[in-house]
């Protein structure tokens, strides 16, 4: 049924929906309403694409429903391609949500929303049939002709609704001419508001000697070339074809990728059934030279043998293409404008018969552009596929670039957890590298270790098709949920800094990776790189603080310090309860240093804080006064030994402690048969028993 009117609406809405149809109708407006139209065993999107092509007018009912439903927007957002007339009821006292704003700047609004509905309806309807042109039909009884003086006029939007785009003239509303084959003709998806501009581009694909230019191109179009000769190459023809290219854009291309993994399809499937699909060169196509032999006894081939191998994995001359893919590229150029985008091309590669005769079951071209248009408007990427990077200030922006270059270097799938804090790290000035070193972490080793393992760990067999642009599929692991976290964490969220990055990062991170970073190492020289994720939250690299630069380990002896003096309601952390903080951790180097002189370290441990006077002193934080007796001349001491580094472990900090504890207590630990001289010194321990000396 071909339409006067789409109506669009929420299914929230149906009832006002179909009142609204029952009115118009009533009236001699034809409507298509769904799910009442959409005809049994026929695809709800390709009903829904041809409804809206067919109709002549597009009607939203405006709610809040309709606001939040992704497919209303998908709707609005074909009848704005097809350039059809499009009228907002508002049945609510509501503003058009941001992702229908680009669509609905336009001058035919009604207000719906003041009882009662039914005459809202009908005065619509007389202006609907003055837009329609439906002079021709006759007034239904009881229905006055509409005057000039009185029929109420679609008004303009209300003056804080921003005029995004203009709308297009009615000259516009009749549809496009259908395809011989009765398919739906797609429309185009408009371009996102960040794309290019600039002069239109008549012909840039091919320069004056035939070479292609790869700067005529928004997205990484030599990796779709690589993948497009390795088919003809496979195959054994000169040239490539348009099926070779829709190869190259299965296996490399971001948008095209996610476009069919929303319909449900497997890209890397269809690359590779599409490859063993056979092709055969046009008659006046040459064949594909032989290649040369490999040489296999170790001698270099010639240079022009060398050249000629090479040549074969890249499509740089006009001739290197058949006359239609070459015709499809610079037909695309020819009616953009700036570099021409992947989304410009796969909307042109749909079009082909290639794309319908693939033998690969490739959506059909209607569902195909339904997705496109859904990933582009509603899942926030570019028209290349791209994650937009624009609401992230210069410094966080390039984070997130280093670490998509690390994926591509360690030839990874994505991004992962470990090469996101590599690419963190990397820059001894940027923020988290400033809070790492605060922290006691070695960044340098830290980002060697992290690139190392995700190399050896993350690798991925043959090329890592899915990488070669920052698609949704690079950053679905850690890096799009960093990206949201930081933009609701952000004090403006259109420039969201490196260190509201870094936060986000720390906040959202698997608990399995900060468990296998904080995850204690048998070998020292790793203690550098252990580090709390929750805690590199909370530290200011801009201000100063007494535990700077103490490695995990070394932090965690002082808090327990601080722990047990709370305990036992102490005020100022003694002697003994600070020893006792270095026997907690079953692999500490006090617990090593004690089990090799057969000293028992948990009754050791036990014996200091059951010896250590209880106290009624209130909870208290780490400050100056709890600090002051031994932890605050320990960790001066411990910075003077760690000079070097400039990192306190906690080998070092007890280093420092075996050397400025207090006297008394050295030697009442000595009457104990524990020499603290001596296991600083690596000497044996003494046997003697005493009593507890000092606190």
């Amino acid at each position: 049924m071909n339409a006067d009117v789409f109506i669009s609406h929420s299914t929230a809405d149906k009832i006002v929906a179909e009142k609204i149809c029952e009115v118009l109708e009533k009236r001699g407006i034809a409507c298509w309403i769904a799910p009442r139209d959409v005809p049994i065993g026929v695809s709800w999107p390709a009903s829904i694409v041809h409804a809206i092509e067919q109709a002549k007018a597009f009607l939203l009912v405006l709610t809040a429903d309709a606001n939040a439903s992704p497919y209303v927007v998908t709707e609005v957002n074909f009848a704005f391609s097809y350039r059809k007339t499009i009228i907002v009821f508002r049945a609510a006292d509501i503003m058009p949500g941001d992702d229908l704003q680009f669509f609905l700047a336009c001058p035919q609004w009604m207000d719906g929303f003041l009882p009662p509905l039914e005459d809202r309806v009908a005065q619509m309807a007389a202006v609907l049939r003055l837009l329609l042109r439906k002079d021709q039909l006759k007034p239904t009884p009881g229905e006055a002709p509409p005057s000039t003086g009185n029929s109420p006029q679609l008004r303009e939007p209300p003056r804080n609704q921003p005029t995004l785009v203009p709308r297009p003239t009615n000259e516009s509303v009749s549809p496009p001419t259908r395809l011989p084959d009765k398919t739906v003709r797609p429309p185009r998806v408009p371009a996102p508001t960040t794309a290019v501009t600039g002069p239109r581009m008549e012909s840039c694909v091919f320069d004056e000697k035939g070479r292609i230019q790869s700067s005529a191109f928004a997205f990484a179009i030599d990796g779709i070339l690589l993948r497009a000769a390795r088919r003809r190459n496979d195959q054994q023809r000169a040239r490539a074809s348009v099926a070779d290219f829709l190869a190259g854009l299965l296996r490399a291309g971001g948008l095209t990728r996610l476009v069919l993994q929303r319909t449900g399809l497997d890209p890397d499937e269809l690359y590779a059934r599409l490859r063993e699909v056979p092709e055969k060169s046009a008659a006046l196509d040459p064949v594909l030279a032989p290649l040369p032999i490999a040489l296999n006894d170790g001698t270099v081939p010639e240079a022009a043998q060398l050249q000629a191998m090479l040549a074969r994995w890249i499509l740089h001359q006009r001739d290197d293409f058949t006359t239609e893919l070459a015709g499809l590229l610079e037909r695309v150029a020819a009616t953009v404008r700036g570099p021409v985008t992947e989304q410009a091309v796969l909307e042109a590669m749909i079009d082909t018969p290639e794309w319908t005769s693939a033998r690969i079951a490739l959506p059909p071209p209607a569902e195909m552009r339904m997705a496109l248009a859904a990933c582009v408007h509603l899942q926030g990427i570019d028209a290349n596929g791209a994650v937009p990077l624009d609401f992230l200030a210069p410094a966080a922006r390039k984070i997130v670039q280093r670490a998509h270059l690390l994926s591509q270097q360690c030839q990874c799938a994505g991004i992962s957890h470990r090469l996101f804090l590599a690419a963190f790290v990397a820059s001894e000035e940027g923020f988290a590298a400033r809070v790492c070193q605060r922290a006691g972490v070695d960044t340098e080793l830290l980002q060697s270790l992290l690139v190392t393992m995700s190399s050896e760990s993350e690798h991925t067999n043959g090329d890592a098709t899915s990488n070669v642009i920052l698609s949704t599929e690079v950053c679905a692991r850690i890096v799009s949920p960093v990206l949201a976290q930081a933009r609701r964490d952000a004090a403006d969220p259109q420039s969201v800094t490196e260190s509201e990055l870094f936060r986000a990062f720390c906040r959202v991170a698997d608990p399995a990776f900060g468990q296998f970073l904080k995850l204690r190492s048998s070998t020292a020289e790793l203690e550098l790189i252990e580090a709390d994720l929750f805690e590199l939250m909370t530290i200011d690299p801009d201000r100063s603080d007494r535990l700077d630069q103490l490695t995990l380990r070394a932090r965690e002896v002082v808090r327990g310090a601080h722990r047990l003096a709370l305990e036992r309601g102490v005020r100022v952390i003694p002697n003994r309860l600070m020893l006792a903080a270095f026997l907690e951790q079953e692999d500490s180097h006090a617990r090593g240093l004690l089990e090799a002189r057969n000293i028992l370290p948990q009754k050791l441990h036990d014996l200091l804080v059951a010896s250590t006077e209880a106290g009624a002193a209130p909870k208290y934080d780490l400050d100056d006064e709890a600090c002051a007796k031994i932890v605050t001349p320990v960790i001066a001491r411990a910075r003077t030994l760690a000079k070097r580094s400039g990192f306190i472990t906690e080998s070092i900090l007890f280093r420092a402690f075996c050397e400025i504890s207090d006297p008394g207590f050295r030697a009442a630990l000595a009457q104990m048969g524990v020499d603290l001289t001596a296991l600083n010194a690596g000497r044996p321990n003494l046997s003697s028993t005493g009593a507890w000396g000092p606190n």
